[in-house]
């Protein structure tokens, strides 16, 4: 071939694209009607790809990630792996660098040791956003290392919900509900330096089984929640004043809840309300949380806050001011992107909201709400006015 100046740029052209094209993450997807299987489309994938698989119930197991690529159900309401009550582990992995979320995992034998998803040998490895149930095992992570398994929901499996084994180490578990298993958790001697943290164990037969030593449960200032903790919160910080079993130093007194945003922050939520829905309003600056309580009895909120999403002084509003306060803590701990508040109030209706603002805006929502109060309580005579035309 004769190289002049124009065919020499074509190439140059050609070598960028295809760089920039190998340096790009594929997308594959399932087909929607199930005829292709979910390891079959894996085999065709190359690594660095993010594999798509669309609402559906897939009845596989024995399925083998043999390369790092992203795994990503459509929802784990509706992206469903049944493993049909089989021996075999639904989802093995093998390589490193893979992430699976999205999905519900389920339906291993329940009478025979078997794995919703097992880690074997690897590192960097992410499981978030699953949920995993009736499987004898949750999730087996083995000899691994550097994984995170974050925002799962671990219930009702018929052994163990995790399962640390052969000097799994350096591992983080935060933010998942671990919840009526036989043993939610279960650490076997050699496995060190894994972190538990701002995770629900709730209503495990047996909480947890540990018989190693040299792993965390807390991130140096909150620790998980335990159903069965019966200790006491004296200073009103929202954490438990004694350990929990000598494990965690730092247990909470209510469930963890993060709130997500648009944007890369979120707000963390420490509460023994039942949080039914929630608004951040990036124009005003506001998170509004509708919560249910028991009637008679005394909620919480230890609530973190990121600066970047609603910037201190704070205000707080329960039922547009309708329900008081009984103490609040404006500093419970800072750092350099985020405060801790700590408030508490009596219960005394189904539902309460609760706004919190920047204290220069209160006077725009007092203004809202006296506007709305002044509206609604017109409104029957309104109707009366239209019905007698």
């Amino acid at each position: 071939m004769i190289f002049n100046r124009g065919n020499v740029k074509v190439a140059v052209k050609i070598c960028f694209i295809l760089a920039f094209l190998l340096e790009m993450p594929f997308d594959f997807h399932v087909n929607a009607h199930g005829s292709q299987s979910i390891q079959a489309l894996i085999n065709s994938a190359t690594s660095g790809s993010v594999v798509h698989v669309p609402p559906g119930t897939y009845y596989e197991n024995n399925i083998e990630i043999n390369k790092s690529i992203i795994l990503r159900g459509a929802g784990s309401s509706c992206t469903i792996i049944d493993g049909s009550g089989g021996i075999l582990p639904i989802i093995k992995v093998l390589v490193s660098n893979v992430t699976i979320e999205g999905f519900t995992i389920r339906n291993t034998a329940s009478n025979q040791e078997t794995y919703g998803i097992v880690l074997m040998k690897v590192s960097n490895v992410t499981i978030r956003n699953n949920n995993l149930t009736k499987c004898y095992i949750g999730i087996r992570i083995e000899n691994s290392s550097y994984c995170r398994i974050v925002g799962n929901q671990i219930v009702s499996n018929f052994a163990y919900g995790l399962f640390f084994v052969s000097d799994a180490s350096n591992n983080v578990v935060a933010g998942n509900l671990i919840k009526k298993n036989p043993t939610g958790l279960i650490i076997y001697q050699g496995c060190t330096l894994n972190k538990f943290f701002h995770n629900n164990f709730i209503d495990n037969q047996n909480q947890i089984d540990n018989e190693a030593s040299h792993n965390k449960f807390d991130n140096g200032f909150e620790g998980n929640y335990w159903s069965d903790y019966n200790g006491a919160d004296l200073n009103l910080d929202g954490i438990g004043d004694e350990a929990y079993n000598d494990l965690d130093n730092y247990p909470l007194m209510g469930t963890f809840y993060f709130i997500e945003t648009e944007s890369q922050y979120g707000f963390e939520v420490i509460s023994n309300l039942t949080i039914v829905d929630f608004t951040y309003n990036t124009a005003l600056r506001e998170l509004r949380i509708n919560t249910e309580g028991l009637n008679g009895s005394v909620g919480f909120c230890r609530i973190s806050i990121p600066y970047a999403l609603i910037s201190p002084p704070y205000h707080i509003l329960i039922d547009g001011g309708q329900t008081s306060i009984r103490y609040i803590n404006y500093s419970v701990y800072s750092n350099s992107t985020h405060q801790w508040i700590y408030f508490d109030y009596n219960i005394h209706l189904t539902r309460h909201e609760i706004v919190i603002i920047p204290e220069g805006l209160l006077h725009i929502v007092l203004s809202t709400i006296i506007i709305v109060t002044a509206v609604f309580l017109k409104k029957p005579y309104l109707n009366l006015k239209l019905k007698s035309k």
